[in-house]
């Protein structure tokens, strides 16, 4: 049981922090457990026929910590500690020390509590340690024991300059922690006032930290007759007393609200403390009533809270210290300070975006592990868009698409508004539907994703001017190509762009330029979103953009054959017509021996599609023919018979303009649909891309290829109908549950 509540408040714990699983996987992340119980593995040792493959490693303290480092695959150290009460504290210590020194790059630290076994209760009333009434009476004159109690809390630790540079939700900066031992006292459980006074020196000395911006203590606070005042003693001469006299030391204890969580009660006062420096206000000591006489509260300068009080604002730094004391003499102090951004941090990027005016709809991604969880998920998230109003629904907007593990089950929407998503998500929720909702169902954690890029007939007049009002991003990628193709060909693709000039799409020579244009700022708005392929392939005059995002080709050897290649097949127009048809490329071969080469094979789309360019007379006669059989025969909207003989007459020439090409290796693997597999990027050179404009694309072996490779998601920029339906074609004749975007 506790490693299934460590399990969970770890995903919680990731969530609430607005942090993603996959970030951590692989990474030097520590994970340490303040563990002491073992009642459920003690509770079964007895029983042998209970007994099997699993009981060691469902009881072992150790794989508590294990167990988060092999689901979340985190590669730093993995620790189990057990200190007693105070386990939760030396895990913390062990934590903020590796960050310090550099031996983990963050760090999980949690705690958890099970009681499953009689004997503990059993033991601890005969050593009269438990409250006979049942209440931790917490610094009360009625204080006779404590309760014993359950539950755990888990915490993520970064080094604060990265959790700033990553734009963390950060609730609180770990000034210090301080660990010591009583050594030996009267009792072995008695605890050491003297012990207690020198840790909580050390830890303030260490940390820095001046007791007079202390604004409370979170004690240990047992409510026993010996406890609570030797922890009141070395509080006040360790802290409160170096205080002013007219500012006593608050102090309290959770104990009194939720009892002794023994090994985690630990984290329970971090966690309160987190919530005081939070929300600004210290709750009260539970049923407080008559102050412990034997605790000269005024002598020592503290005041046990026994009405919420509220921080009052400072303009130094603001301190909650959190004690944890074992009872086997282990202590532990803890100094938490509140955080206050920079000016300088205060908006960095990642934050919701202020978009108010404009008018833009928002997605909405949320994802589950099974379709019914996913429904339950929609339902909550709509109550809480409710309750929290439209001016949460942009940083819920964002959190849910960059802070957000992407489970097995998800759905996508783009929303206007908190009301649009509130009535949309219930709608899902209730009756597992809605307009404009995109569910995907098991999507992988790790699919390899490829950026496909569609070729010439993918443009229509406006395309990219939204984006260009839109994003900054998207526009100076955009003005990066026009300054390349102003230099070679004496034309605005910005102007063009923005001129949404239906007949000058037409053209080939603008058209193909303008297509790169987009395609480029698209990826250069992707990857500004995170959005990184680990693969790139393009359709014709694609691969360019495709070669150009690889990084086999620099932007400006592609303007070059980008112009050379547009201009030298400009020069064709009406001089041959393009069809697609449902057929194989067995038949095409036979159309092109009919006719003798005035019909070329253009493109092997799909195991049963192909595209054929050439002669229009030869093309009427082809699409009549496949008419009386009922095959699909679509003629394309092209004034030009590109990938056949009528390119022959430009090779020369094309050859000439773009010279000699030297081509490197890129950073992403490059998927030709020249040769239908994956080609070397120094390959791409001057012969390679004659051979692109001139020779049948292999678009449908070049996906069965990638497919082959592992990738699941083909994200297609500039997405056209008639290339997807190829994509989808080609994964279902593969058997593969491939995702086309």
């Amino acid at each position: 049981p506790q490693q299934r509540v460590l399990l969970e408040l770890t995903w919680e714990a990731l969530e609430r922090g607005g942090l993603r699983s996959e970030d951590f996987a692989g990474t030097n992340c520590g994970v340490y457990v303040g563990i002491s119980s073992y009642d459920f593995g003690a509770m079964g040792q007895f029983d042998r026929e209970s007994i099997n493959a699993y009981s060691m490693l469902g009881s072992t303290l150790s794989i508590a910590a294990n167990r988060l480092s092999y689901v979340f695959d985190l590669h730093g150290p993995s620790l189990a500690i057990d200190t007693a009460c105070s386990s939760a504290m030396f895990a913390l210590a062990e934590a903020f020390e590796a960050l310090k020194t550099g031996r983990v790059s963050s760090a999980i630290v949690g705690s958890a509590h099970y009681l499953g076994s009689p004997s503990g209760f059993i033991g601890f009333s005969k050593a009269t340690m438990l409250s006979p009434t049942g209440l931790c009476h917490s610094f009360d004159k009625s204080a006779d024991g404590y309760v014993r109690s359950e539950g755990g809390g888990v915490v993520i630790l970064k080094n604060l300059n990265q959790a700033i540079a990553d734009n963390d939700h950060i609730y609180a900066v770990l000034r210090g922690v301080a660990v010591n031992s009583d050594g030996r006292t009267p009792g072995m459980s008695m605890p050491s006032a003297k012990a207690q006074e020198a840790l909580l020196r050390k830890a303030y000395r260490r940390a820095r930290a001046n007791p007079s911006d202390l604004c409370y203590i979170e004690a240990h606070g047992t409510g026993t007759n010996v406890g609570d005042p030797v922890e009141a003693a070395a509080l006040g001469y360790a802290l409160a007393r170096r205080r002013n006299r007219d500012s006593p030391l608050p102090i309290g204890s959770a104990k009194s609200n939720v009892g002794h969580l023994e090994a985690a009660s630990g984290m329970v006062g971090l966690v309160k403390a987190l919530e005081i420096l939070g929300r600004g206000v210290i709750p009260p000591i539970r049923a407080l009533e008559i102050p412990n006489p034997d605790i000269p509260f005024d002598d020592l300068n503290l005041t046990p809270v026994c009405e919420p009080m509220v921080l009052e604002d400072r303009t130094g730094p603001m301190l909650v210290g959190v004690n944890s004391f074992g009872f086997g003499g282990a202590n532990g102090h803890a100094i938490l300070q509140r955080y206050t951004p920079s000016p300088s941090n205060a908006a960095l990027p990642g934050n919701a975006a202020t978009r108010q005016g404009r008018g833009l709809r928002l997605p909405i991604v949320v994802s589950a592990h099974d379709a019914e969880a996913l429904r339950v998920r929609c339902g909550d998230l709509a109550a809480s868009l409710n309750s929290q109003g439209a001016e949460s629904f942009e940083a819920v907007a964002q959190t849910l698409l960059h802070r957000r593990t992407r489970l097995g089950h998800c759905l996508v929407a783009r929303m206007t508004d908190a009301a649009d998503a509130v009535e949309r998500l219930t709608s899902f929720a209730t009756q597992g539907g809605a307009e404009g909702l995109v569910v995907e169902q098991e999507v992988g954690r790790d699919v390899k994703t490829a950026f496909v890029f569609s070729g010439n007939g993918a443009q229509w007049a406006g395309m990219g001017a939204s984006l260009m009002s839109e994003s900054a991003v998207f526009t100076r990628a955009v003005e990066e190509v026009d300054t390349l193709v102003m230099e070679r060909a004496s034309w605005s693709v910005v102007d063009a762009l923005r001129a949404g000039d239906s007949e000058l799409l037409e053209k080939t020579e603008f058209a193909q330029p303008l297509l790169f244009a987009v395609q480029y700022g698209i990826v250069a708005w992707l990857q500004d979103h995170g959005v990184v392929p680990q693969a790139v392939a393009g359709h014709s005059v694609g691969e360019l953009a495709a070669a150009a995002t690889s990084g086999a080709l620099s932007l400006a050897q592609a303007a070059d054959v980008l112009i050379a290649r547009s201009a030298e097949q400009g020069k064709s127009r009406g001089l041959g017509r393009m069809a697609a048809a449902e057929i194989s490329v067995a038949r095409a071969r036979a159309y092109e021996k009919r006719y003798d080469g005035r019909i070329s094979l253009a493109a092997q789309n799909s195991a049963d599609s192909v595209t054929l360019s050439g002669d229009p007379d030869c093309l009427k006669e082809i699409g009549e023919e496949l008419g009386q059989e009922e095959i699909l025969f679509r003629p394309l909207n092209l004034d030009y018979a590109f990938h056949s003989r009528v390119m022959d007459e430009v090779r020369e020439p094309f050859l000439a303009a773009i010279g000699a090409l030297r081509p490197q290796n890129g950073w992403v693997p490059f998927y030709s649909t020249v040769t239908g597999g994956i080609v070397g990027g120094s390959h791409l050179n001057a012969d390679y891309w004659w051979r692109n404009l001139r020779y049948p694309v292999l678009f449908g072996p070049t996906v069965r290829s990638m497919l082959g490779d592992g990738f699941g998601v083909f994200l297609e920029i500039s997405p056209h109908p008639v290339l997807q339906s190829y994509l989808r074609r080609s994964i279902r004749a593969a058997g593969n549950s491939a995702k086309t975007v």
